[in-house]
């Protein structure tokens, strides 16, 4: 069986625990960056564990990160969202 990355657990994860306020438009626009990081066909949604744990890496955590700075949302805020991601990382991909 395929072990498939918990992207909605994550979801809740984040938005239960994230203090900012559009935090909601962030956490959407971080999956649309990551899909524009890696290419359409390797969405979060459709990835296994294995791999988003491979590939959550400095290069792509500062490539995502540039293309969110140019939507408006602050160095903090990114920071406190990939904070989160790769606390979701080491709970869930084992």
């Amino acid at each position: 069986m395929i072990d498939w990355f918990d992207h909605k657990g994550f979801d809740e994860y984040y938005l239960k625990s994230a203090k900012a306020a559009n935090k909601g438009k962030l956490l959407n626009a971080f999956y649309a960056q990551w899909m524009e990081w890696f290419g359409p066909y390797n969405t979060i949604r459709t990835q296994t564990k294995g791999w988003v744990k491979a590939n959550w890496n400095a290069k792509s955590k500062k490539g995502i990160k540039e293309r969110l700075l140019k939507y408006g949302y602050t160095s903090a805020q990114i920071d406190g969202l990939f904070k989160k991601f790769s606390e979701w990382i080491k709970l869930t991909c084992k």
